[in-house]
């Protein structure tokens, strides 16, 4: 009889083994697909000259914005940033105005006046100006530099991107 329970002992103990092991494997898999969606920090400071060009809306914007039936998915958002510190922004779509993040069926465009925010010490961010002055966090996601215009509630992650 000893020999019985000292054998369910031991299966005992490799089931609590195994159930342990696949909880460790299944959190590490988790944070791996969460920090490899991550929006990160690009890790240095942007030079003006990385900026200037024609930024355009990301597929995954596109995609964003047909699935929620916002408006103007057909249309396609640009930033156009030159080197005399001028920028035109074209088919923006309203959400990005307002500060409750609706969006309606409307687009706007936009002309004023770029340059890097120079107060900010750990981020990139750069500044429009135009009709109000409105920030845009410059990050690194799938591997490359975006412009994320973000929209209602900043912790809902929910913006428009742009890469060149």
């Amino acid at each position: 009889m000893n020999e019985y329970r000292l054998n369910f002992e031991k299966l005992i103990e490799y089931r609590r083994y195994v159930f342990y092991s696949t909880i460790v494997v299944i959190i590490i898999i988790i944070h791996l697909f969460w920090l490899s969606g991550c929006n990160t920090n690009i890790g240095r400071k942007l030079s003006e000259n990385e900026l200037i060009g024609e930024w355009k809306i990301t597929e995954d914007s596109v995609e964003f914005l047909q699935k929620n039936n916002i408006c103007c998915s057909n249309k396609e958002t640009k930033l156009a940033l030159s080197d005399d510190g001028k920028f035109n922004l074209t088919n923006m779509p309203s959400c990005w105005m307002n500060d409750f993040g609706s969006c309606g069926s409307r687009t706007f465009d936009f002309e004023g006046t770029w340059s890097i925010d120079k107060t900010e010490n750990n981020s990139n961010t750069m500044l429009l100006k135009g009709l109000t002055v409105r920030g845009v966090s410059l990050i690194k996601k799938n591997g490359k530099v975006q412009m994320v215009f973000d929209f209602g509630d900043p912790d809902s992650g929910r913006g428009i991107y742009l890469s060149k």
